[in-house]
C-alpha cells in the first residue's frame, strides 16, 4: 500500500507542475499494483478535495486497465460517484476512467456527461466511448455520439466523429447521415474524418471525397489509406498509385482498389 501511495503523491506533485508525463507515468506504475491501488482509488474519490478525487478517477482507470479483477468494483464506484461529482474536472477523469472498465455500466454515464456544459468533458466523453460500444445502430452510445459530431467545439466534434466513423463498427442510415454531415465541417480534422467513417462503410457518396484527400498529400496518412482500402473502391486507384508503394498502408490500399489484383488467384 505504501509503495501506491508514494508513486501516487509524486504524481500529484508533477501533476500540480504541469509535468503530464511524468505524472501519466508515475500513475499507470501506482495502477499496476492492482488490489492495493483499488484501495486507493477508492479513498480518493471519497476525498473533499477535487484533486484528489481526480487523482483517483485516473488511478482507477489505470488500476482497471491493468487488473482485470479490478473493473467490476471500480465501474460501480465511478457510477456512485457521478451521480454525486460537480467538478468539470473531476467528471472529465471520470469518464476516460470508466471506459477503462470495459463495463456496460460506463454507457449510461457517458450517456449523460455528453450534455455536460463543460466542453472538456464532453471532449473526454467523446473519446472514451470506444471501450464500451455496444455494437447497436441505434444504441445509447451510438445516439450520444451522433450528437457530439454536432457540438459547437470543433475538437468535440473531431473526436465524436473520429469514434462513431472509425473507432465502431456500428452502420446504419443515421449514422451515414451524420458522417455526411461532416464531410462539409469548415474544420479540416473533422471534414476529414467524416470522409474516413463513410468511406469506412463503403458508401459511394465517399468516393469524390476520398479521390480529393488523397489528391493533397497533406490530407493523406495511415487512416485515410486505411478507409480507401475498407472501401476498395477502383476510382481510387489513380491517386493510390502516387504514393510510394512502401508507405504504411498504401500497398493494402492499391491491392484492395485494384480490380485486377482482386481477381488474380
Amino acid at each position: 500500500m505504501s509503495t501506491v501511495v508514494e508513486l501516487v503523491g509524486q504524481a500529484r506533485v508533477a501533476f500540480a507542475a504541469g509535468d503530464w508525463s511524468g505524472y501519466r507515468a508515475l500513475m499507470w506504475r501506482a495502477g499496476g499494483e492492482g488490489a492495493r491501488a483499488l484501495q486507493v482509488g477508492l479513498g480518493l474519490i471519497r476525498s473533499g478535495d477535487p484533486v484528489e478525487r481526480e487523482l483517483g478517477c485516473r488511478l482507477l482507470g489505470d488500476a482497471s486497465d491493468q487488473n482485470d479483477e479490478c473493473r467490476a468494483e471500480t465501474a460501480g464506484a465511478l457510477v456512485a460517484l457521478a451521480e454525486r461529482e460537480g467538478e468539470a474536472e473531476v467528471l472529465a477523469a471520470l469518464a476516460r476512467a470508466v471506459e477503462r472498465t470495459y463495463d456496460p455500466r460506463a454507457v449510461p454515464v457517458l450517456v449523460v456527461l455528453a450534455g455536460h456544459p463543460d466542453a472538456e468533458v464532453r471532449r473526454q466523453v467523446a473519446c472514451s466511448f470506444p471501450g464500451v460500444l455496444t455494437g447497436s445502430p441505434d444504441g445509447p452510445d451510438v445516439d450520444a455520439l451522433i450528437t457530439l459530431t454536432r457540438d459547437q467545439d470543433p475538437e468535440v466534434r473531431n473526436w465524436a466523429t473520429f469514434t462513431l466513423g472509425s473507432q465502431s463498427e456500428a452502420d446504419g442510415p443515421a449514422i451515414r447521415d451524420a458522417l455526411r454531415e461532416r464531410t462539409t465541417d469548415g474544420n479540416a480534422d473533422v471534414r476529414e474524418e467524416g470522409i474516413h467513417g463513410l468511406a469506412r462503410r463503403r458508401d459511394p457518396r465517399a468516393i469524390p471525397l476520398m479521390v480529393e484527400l488523397l489528391g493533397n498529400p497533406e490530407g493523406a496518412r495511415v487512416l485515410t489509406f486505411g478507409a480507401a482500402e475498407a472501401m476498395g473502391a477502383p476510382e481510387l486507384l489513380p491517386a493510390l498509385l502516387e504514393y510510394e508503394p512502401e508507405g504504411i498502408g498504401v500497398a493494402a490500399a492499391v491491392e484492395a482498389c485494384d480490380p485486377a489484383r482482386r481477381a488474380a488467384p
